[in-house]
């Protein structure tokens, strides 16, 4: 009975229960027939092309902001966590602050969020991240591109990293490893060593302990989701070239409003060196 109970809850063994709890996809309605306007910055609705495991043709969806019309500035492949969807995070601080900065942001939907089409899963967000990046390369003809993850988004842009060529890499409320963080709100799960749950593993730390491109780690001091100890463990851990910033007040995917001009401060500064 206990082997059985083992087995079944084994993450690799049973990928449709481990789903339930690595993401939570949702499909909040959004406008996509008119520009979404953000705090006066224009979003164009973008259409992504990809392919399925089955070789049908399907589109994710994004939505292109342009800072300054006319300006060849880089602009930021913004990869979100793992639930909600786009539509929830317009509006939100860390966007429009890059804006006002002058830099043109890409948010867009993985498979089976928002108006994305396809299927959700844990094992193709990163490839989706990938998907996107080469959207803005290769489609948009983006030269220079900057990734911004915020929670699950800093594993796929991690990840994207390891594969792509970026000018540098921030993360926000990030962690460790998503089997670290799965074991905290599961304590059941830590029975299950590290190679019983399905790659990838969007590892956070083996990343920025590794050869990576400029990084900026943002850890929030009130973050109950991910925890700020797995921000500041990178942080401590992590080796050259790497920043990072403690913000007390702030919690996860959240600026809080006294560590704003902080925020702001510190974003400008690590991407303008890394622009020149």
């Amino acid at each position: 009975m206990l082997v059985a109970a083992y087995l079944f809850f084994c993450p690799c063994l049973n990928e449709g229960l481990y789903e339930l709890v690595a993401i939570y996809p949702t499909r909040e309605p959004l406008n996509v027939f008119t520009p979404y306007i953000m705090a006066g910055f224009t979003g164009e609705h973008r259409w992504i092309p990809f392919r399925d495991m089955e070789g049908k043709e399907l589109k994710m969806h994004g939505i292109y902001f342009t800072a300054k019309p006319g300006k060849d500035r880089p602009v930021v492949l913004f990869s979100k966590g793992n639930g909600y969807c786009v539509r929830h995070l317009l509006d939100s601080k860390p966007l429009i602050i890059l804006l006002q900065l002058g830099y043109d942001v890409f948010i867009y939907d993985y498979q089976g969020f928002g108006e994305s089409q396809g299927s959700a899963s844990y094992r193709k967000l990163g490839n989706d991240g990938v998907v996107a990046y080469d959207f803005l390369k290769n489609t948009m003809r983006k030269g220079k591109i900057f990734l911004y993850g915020m929670s699950m988004g800093t594993g796929v842009s991690s990840y994207i990293a390891e594969r792509r060529s970026v000018l540098g890499v921030i993360m926000d409320s990030p962690f460790t490893t998503p089997e670290y963080t799965l074991k905290s709100w599961c304590p059941p799960l830590v029975v299950y060593p590290s190679f019983f749950f399905p790659e990838p593993h969007y590892d956070n730390e083996k990343f920025v302990t590794g050869k990576h491109p400029p990084t900026l780690i943002l850890t929030k001091g009130q973050d109950s989701v991910t925890s700020p100890e797995q921000g500041l463990r990178l942080a401590r851990i992590g080796t050259p070239p790497l920043e990072s910033l403690f913000m007390p007040h702030s919690a996860h995917s959240y600026v809080a409003g006294d560590e704003e001009g902080l925020y702001t401060n510190k974003l400008a500064a690590f991407l303008s060196k890394l622009e020149q």
